[in-house]
């Protein structure tokens, strides 16, 4: 009876551990090695696959999740890296234009000093076309006798409010012409100031008297006394320059540049010696004009302030001439 039943029983018939489903395709093979019904072996493979396409759609899904993740923290990097350049680039800008400033700025008055000064008419007269420009040279009487007399602190003041005075007065509307350009004014060390206007209306040279003489007049009505000085006179170089059509290269406009510092540091201290036969108590200054053509700075008709007829032509380096 054992044996009968024994007998009825359908071996089982263990698959070869040697022979797992490497891939799909294997498991019809692998599981015939079980030997089951059909529709069981049927219902098994439906499952597996189930399984494994269940599986393969997680396997995807987090993938993507992945990817995406990447994607959205490289972006983040991305916009992190770039907004630190952002803020480097303003920084370095920002240093640039401290540079700039400390550079070519005189530091207790802030105007410019004299390489800011050079530079920036050295640009205009570049690229100015059909203008006249005024180039002035101050220089302060008998100023190491105020620091001698009065202490350094009032020789300070005195500075302060001459640069004050000169910001103020070199020019008002009537004297502004259409350059877009502001005027200059720098201390160029010492006692010693610089103003440059790049345009006067109508080439109107006589306005450059009225305006050193409006100069004059502010600096004879200050009160002084508030600094702690008796009073402060000044001597003044003036020239004026009218520039043609013809655009200067870089070397060019430095020599024009240089020359024309020349003449008005030469006519401010003819001014300064005038003042001292008057014991430096007026306040003296001389104007002439000159006229660029080409790349030479000649003298043009004086001024009626001249007392001098003192007009020469600026030297070229290069010994260019054109009429």
């Amino acid at each position: 009876m054992a044996d009968k039943h024994h007998a009825n029983k359908s071996p089982v018939v263990q698959p070869e551990k040697r022979w797992p489903p490497r891939a799909f395709k294997d498991f019809g093979p692998w599981l015939n090695k079980f030997r089951l019904h059909a529709p069981v072996k049927s219902e098994l493979l439906a499952g597996i696959v189930g399984y494994i396409e269940r599986f393969h759609r997680k396997m995807e899904e987090s993938k993507e999740h992945a990817i995406k993740l990447m994607e959205e923290s490289h972006a983040r990097a991305m916009a992190e890296k770039n907004e630190q350049i952002r803020i480097l680039a303003k920084l370095y800008e920002k240093a640039l234009e401290d540079i700039y400033v400390i550079r070519n700025t005189e530091r207790m008055t802030l105007l410019l000093n004299r390489v800011g000064f050079t530079e920036k008419i050295t640009s205009y007269i570049q690229h100015a076309r059909h203008v006249t420009c005024v180039l002035g040279f101050i220089d302060v009487n008998r100023f190491k006798e105020i620091n001698d007399a009065y202490g350094h602190a009032t020789g300070d003041a005195v500075i302060s409010s001459l640069t004050d005075i000169i910001s103020s007065t070199i020019r008002t509307q009537e004297a502004r012409g259409n350059s877009m350009m502001t005027d200059l004014h720098a201390r160029l060390g010492g006692d010693e100031f610089a103003f440059f206007i790049p345009d006067i209306p109508e080439h109107d040279v006589t306005l450059a008297p009225i305006i050193i003489e409006r100069l004059n007049h502010a600096i004879d009505e200050y009160h002084w006394q508030q600094v702690g000085v008796p009073d402060v006179y000044i001597s003044v170089g003036v020239a004026c320059m009218m520039i043609d059509e013809n655009q200067l290269n870089g070397d060019d406009a430095k020599i024009v540049a240089a020359a024309l510092c020349a003449e008005a540091d030469r006519l401010m201290y003819r001014a300064k010696a005038a003042s001292s036969s008057n014991q430096g108590l007026t306040n003296e200054s001389r104007t002439e004009r000159y006229i660029l053509k080409g790349n030479v700075v000649a003298p043009g008709p004086p001024l009626l302030l001249n007392t001098e007829d003192d007009r020469r032509r600026i030297p070229d380096r290069r010994q260019h001439t054109e009429d």
